[in-house]
């Protein structure tokens, strides 16, 4: 356990220092940082799962050169107040404005708390949610991404989270970039296992249910008494095969150009990947470099996609969103208003389009483009820079000519899809045209008014910029 002596040093700093800021200097002075959120000194999931913590993963995480930050929305005293409490050897910080909550995601409103309806301690500015966030490289890259995503069957975020001594082994194998593909499957932080190791924290919850006269009790109770006879259940998460694709990648070519897209079953992706391929991967691998598409869907659909489109550039999965995550491409579950009605679900968020274009092992950026996902622009489907014009760009600016008359790149708008990819076209008007709802009608009247409108041309930023 930290003496006096360090907790006050770190509650001084914390107080001196937004969380933010204190996460810029520790992943200065540390190889990886782990920041684990929980929920508050109140609840005893988070008490448990903190203690196991501090016994199963920071020691040996310290010895890798790593640091763990517990985080919470609770006050600085409250925060203290657990660290004392379950005999916490690392850092637990306070967060009242969800900074770092915000920044990895783990945020809710306070109109989400509906779970927490039974407690005493509100959040007026809203949350974190129990999460375990592993990075590195001054927080360019994460080893490990883990988040709640609460329902009833979890009893709102409380339990089924990754065991600690599990994920180290995972984190271990990445940082020293070994294989992790037998360590992707982690045993669970579930009632099982609480009532196994903690069981007068077990029984507290258990004694407080009991309590309790609502439905909503008496469904928890049950839950947890499912939960205790099914026994210990396991969490699977992708390997790190995007992660480990763009490493090796840079480091067998000049430049990489990451082309993010939705999914299969996108006709705009199908069109655009085709165009990649057949305008823009023969020029680029003259200049020593590769291409590599990225979706969130899983391996077996972005291998379809790389079959049926017939592309000859590596296709990957990326269901945690490691590379959208790290290069602001991103969005959340929540964000996902353009997919509202197609059949396509990602659980944990998804790839927007982009093309982003590296050199220099990835230290510098010939090109970088994203959608801004709108009505204009079909929810992001369209209107994406012609490969053909951002190789002439990238060209340019491999040779460090004066790129400033060719960042008014043409559009892939629906002007050339259609004319390039008529088979596709007629099968998206088709789509919108059998469905009754207005937005499909808006869509519908957006596709044929870009058609009359002709081509169009985006403006990028030039490099000098």
């Amino acid at each position: 356990m930290a003496s006096n002596s360090e907790e006050a040093t770190s509650a001084k700093a914390s107080a001196k220092a937004s969380p933010l800021q204190l996460l810029k200097t520790e992943l200065k002075e540390n190889k990886y940082i782990a920041l684990v959120f929980y929920r508050g000194h109140w609840c005893p999931f988070c008490q448990g799962y903190l203690k196991l913590m501090n016994k199963d993963f920071a020691p040996k995480f310290k010895e890798l050169g790593g640091k763990v930050i517990a985080v919470t929305s609770e006050s600085t005293s409250f925060a203290s107040k657990a660290s004392k409490d379950w005999g916490l050897s690392f850092t637990t910080i306070s967060d009242p404005n969800n900074e770092l909550a915000k920044k990895y995601n783990v945020f809710i409103t306070p109109k989400e708390q509906t779970f927490l309806k039974d407690s005493k301690t509100e959040y007026p500015t809203g949350m974190a949610q129990p999460a375990l966030i592993v990075i590195g490289d001054n927080g360019k890259t994460q080893l490990f991404n883990w988040r709640i995503q609460p329902n009833k069957m979890n009893l709102g975020g409380a339990k089924d989270r990754p065991i600690p001594a599990d994920v180290f082994k995972l984190v271990e194998a990445r940082a020293k970039g070994e294989d992790d593909s037998k360590l992707t499957t982690v045993s669970v932080f579930d009632t099982s296992y609480f009532k196994n190791n903690y069981e007068n924290l077990y029984n507290a919850v258990q004694g407080y249910y009991k309590s309790q006269t609502s439905d909503f009790a008496k469904e928890r109770l049950q839950i947890m008494a499912d939960d205790v006879k099914r026994g210990g259940s396991e969490l699977a998460f992708a390997r790190q095969e995007a992660h480990e694709a763009l490493s090796k990648a840079l480091k067998d070519n000049k430049h990489v150009a990451l082309v993010f897209y939705r999914g299969h079953w996108c006709p705009f992706c199908q069109g655009y990947l085709k165009l990649v391929n057949s305008s823009f991967l023969s020029g680029f691998r003259k200049l020593g470099g590769e291409v590599i598409a990225v979706t969130s869907e899983s391996s077996k659909l972005a291998e379809k996609a790389h079959a049926d489109w017939g592309l000859n550039f590596t296709t990957i999965s990326d269901p945690s969103n490691t590379l959208a995550k790290k290069f602001g491409v991103y969005i959340t579950p929540k964000d996902k208003t353009p997919l509202r009605d197609s059949e396509t679900e990602y659980p944990t968020g998804m790839a927007q389009p982009a093309l982003i274009v590296l050199g220099d092992s990835g230290k510098t950026q010939l090109f970088n483009w994203r959608i801004q996902p709108s009505k204009m622009n079909l929810g992001g489907a369209k209107d994406r820079p012609l490969p053909a014009d951002v190789l002439v760009l990238v060209r340019a600016r491999i040779s460090g000519e004066d790129d400033s008359k060719l960042t008014n790149v043409k559009a892939f708008d629906v002007s050339f899809f259609k004319e390039n990819y008529k088979s596709l076209y007629n099968a998206v008007e088709g789509y919108f045209e059998s469905q009754e709802s207005n937005e499909a009608k808006e869509s519908l009247k957006i596709l044929k008014e870009d058609v009359r409108k002709g081509g169009s041309r985006i403006e990028t930023s030039s490099r000098s910029a």
